[in-house]
């Protein structure tokens, strides 16, 4: 069978990752050259455009490039990798629930900040006194998510 080989960057045109990203990956450990041409370059073939759109989408759904590596391998073993990906994606899930709710909190401090502000000018500002610490607007310190 015979398949294209690609030069670093006529894989990065084609699966619109930057050189410097797919060298990135390859330092990590998540694509390979499958050769090196007589002047060291490396070449790519089919399956390294395969493997920078799955690490692409991976990361798009928020997995890390630790947890996209363990994907790699799951993908490579066939045995019942479906239950153990499904296991991963769950605990993905919970991960971003978790973050949502977060973001959540923040958006209703800043919120809450951006209502207490006043904009006059012979008042310190709400909201840099905030940041300041709780000493200079103690009443203000609840409205933090709370860390933890």
């Amino acid at each position: 069978m015979n398949q294209d080989i690609f030069s670093i960057g006529q894989l990065a045109k084609r699966s619109s990752c930057s050189v410097g990203t797919i060298r990135f990956y390859e330092q990590k450990g998540l694509i390979f050259p499958v050769l090196r041409s007589q002047s060291n370059y490396r070449k790519y073939d089919e399956e390294s455009l395969r493997r920078l759109v799955f690490i692409s989408r991976s990361k798009d759904l928020g997995f890390t490039l630790t947890e996209i590596g363990e994907l790699l391998e799951l993908h490579e073993d066939n045995d019942s990798q479906c239950d153990s990906v499904r296991d991963r994606c769950e605990n993905k899930l919970a991960a971003i629930r978790v973050k949502i709710e977060s973001l959540k909190a923040i958006e209703n401090a800043l919120v809450q900040l951006n209502q207490r502000c006043t904009s006059r000018e012979d008042e310190v500002c709400p909201i840099l006194s905030f940041l300041e610490g709780d000493f200079i607007a103690p009443h203000l310190s609840n409205i933090l998510p709370k860390k933890g």
